[in-house]
């Protein structure tokens, strides 16, 4: 038998109460990735590796929770686990193609970072008055004085 639709008959709802919560604020995050139990059984299997030089690859339309789910998973299992070692890479001044890897305690690499920026800024400003300074200004115009004698000397000779 076929008959008009009314907009109620097309519409799925639901009795708020039914739900057993007053707002969703008061739910916990659920415990795994809902829907995806091969991207979750692949992520465990590329987090058990332990050799180094292998990564995990997350493909999926954008928008979709991927970075959020995969996050929260990680973060559950990372409570278990100790923290790992910070890495910087510092200039080689023997080969500036190849910097050096420097190990440090987990969290100090970004006071390591404010403490190199911190040196970096007050050596600008002692070589500026360094530079600025009424000693270096004499002894620059004795260096350009002694040379300028030493060229005429040989000049007349």
């Amino acid at each position: 038998m076929i008959r008009k639709l009314e907009p109620g008959d097309v519409r799925k709802t639901c009795d708020p109460a039914s739900l057993g919560f007053e707002s969703t604020e008061s739910l916990e995050a659920p415990s795994s990735i809902i829907g995806q139990d091969r991207a979750l059984k692949a992520l465990q299997f590329g987090l058990q590796i332990q050799n180094s030089g292998f990564n995990i690859y997350a493909a999926g339309l954008p928008g979709t929770g991927k970075m959020t789910a995969i996050t929260a998973f990680l973060e559950r299992g990372a409570k278990d686990k100790e923290t790992p070692a910070d890495w910087c890479y510092v200039h080689n001044f023997d080969d500036p193609y190849r910097p050096k890897a420097l190990k440090l305690k987990a969290g100090q690499a970004v006071q390591f970072q404010r403490d190199m920026r911190r040196l970096i800024d007050t050596a600008q400003t002692d070589i500026r008055k360094a530079f600025d300074s009424e000693d270096y200004s004499k002894r620059r115009e004795a260096t350009a004085q002694a040379f300028n004698e030493n060229r005429e000397r040989l000049s007349v000779n």
